[in-house]
């Protein structure tokens, strides 16, 4: 397929030392649930610089976990076409400006749909892995699991960047101030 001539190649094999993460479904149940991927990469590969491009309720549910090294918040690129390549292009200058390349970038078991994938390889930084079902659109597609939860889907994702795929527990983490 054409798509794949234009693929950015992984420069290294091992594990990604810079992880591009983007969360898109904003329901509620969808950010947490993802959260588990960070616990994850963190505890089994420590080294790995996660960082997530989300908007509106991902950014509010994501804000303060320690798992996550940079945040991204941007428009929804899933509003147009014209969206799309918009936030394309924020999410660019952002990581230059933070002076970070992505070696892969991953889409979460909540964000299956086609438009998805078709955004993560848009970005065309970095290799793509998700679960979107338009699987010639990823580098790397992973096939929705429905006799496993959406956690143990999306920890499939980490056990692929070689952490462990181990069930856990999805997390909120909030400041001191918030919590009073």
């Amino acid at each position: 397929m054409l798509v794949r001539a234009f693929r950015p190649k992984r420069r290294n094999m091992g594990p990604p030392r810079t992880m591009l993460v983007l969360q898109y479904q904003m329901p509620l149940g969808c950010c947490v649930h993802g959260t588990p991927l960070f616990a994850a990469l963190a505890q089994r590969i420590p080294e790995t610089t996660v960082v997530v491009a989300t908007r509106a309720t991902g950014k509010a549910t994501l804000a303060h976990d320690p798992h996550i090294t940079a945040m991204i918040e941007t428009a929804d690129p899933m509003a147009s076409l014209g969206s799309m390549w918009s936030v394309c292009r924020a999410i660019r200058a952002e990581l230059r400006r933070l002076g970070l390349q992505p070696d892969l970038i991953v889409q979460d078991a909540s964000n299956r749909r086609g438009r998805f994938a078709l955004f993560a390889l848009m970005l065309g930084l970095a290799p793509t892995c998700g679960f979107a079902e338009a699987p010639d659109l990823y580098d790397v597609p992973l096939a929705y699991d429905p006799q496993r939860s959406l956690i143990d889907n999306n920890l499939r994702l980490a056990a692929g960047a070689g952490a462990s795929g181990e069930h856990l527990e999805p997390a909120v983490y909030f400041t001191e101030h918030e919590l009073q």
